[in-house]
């Protein structure tokens, strides 16, 4: 066994295709990610090794996608950053795009505020005046900020990040960016925010675009 442990840091984009992962499945696919690439993993010990992983962003619900997932495992030894990035370009689990990676990152901060594109479908929603109004009247007090409308050429901008074969701004008419400030003791505004639209029957996404820390 080497004594030599070198922490790493990678960031992927949970695509349109893999919304349907939840948290656990997705951590499961990534670990299986890491086992393919052959490259010395630092493993957990006992009965049943496995790589040694950390899922840094909070938790996404089932449905919703990202394009600042961040996770850091460890190395064995030390190896080229190219390599690393060859060998998990080619091998990120289905629904994911692998997007970067750095050795022996910073310690992560305590995330404070995560910013959201929410795209709602104006076709069958029973409230067509959806508008700013009304998101602030339904935000609890996880609520950071007015929300800002977005074009779906803004939308569009995040194409890549979205998903590999389907974009919701097929099926989405308007969007809004929304900021939520995060209590690492309490629940998640974004998940309580979410219901409160469904209660409404609004047909509505959440997609991830940033986190910021203290």
């Amino acid at each position: 066994m080497s004594d030599i442990i070198i922490p790493w840091r990678i960031t992927f984009c949970k695509c349109w295709t893999g919304r349907f992962l939840s948290h656990i499945d997705t951590m499961r696919a990534w670990s299986r990610a890491l086992r393919r690439t052959g490259m010395p993993i630092y493993y957990t010990r006992g009965f049943n090794p496995k790589p040694k992983m950390s899922y840094l962003t909070p938790p996404m619900s089932v449905g919703q996608t990202s394009e600042c997932e961040t996770l850091d495992f460890r190395m064995e030894m030390e190896i080229m950053p190219e390599r690393l990035f060859e060998e998990l370009e080619g091998k990120a689990p289905s629904g994911s795009v692998f997007l970067g990676a750095m050795p022996s990152p910073p310690k992560f901060p305590a995330i404070t505020r995560m910013d959201y594109l929410l795209l709602l479908q104006d076709e069958n929603c029973p409230m067509p005046d959806v508008d700013q109004s009304f998101l602030v009247a339904g935000a609890d007090s996880g609520f950071l900020s007015d929300p800002e409308p977005a074009t779906m050429d803004h939308v569009r901008a995040h194409k890549l990040t979205f998903s590999k074969t389907h974009h919701p701004a097929q099926f989405f008419d308007r969007a809004f960016r929304v900021s939520f400030r995060i209590d690492p003791l309490g629940g998640s505004p974004v998940k309580a925010f979410s219901q409160y639209l469904d209660s409404f029957g609004i047909i509505h996404h959440l997609h991830r675009l940033s986190f910021h820390g203290e």
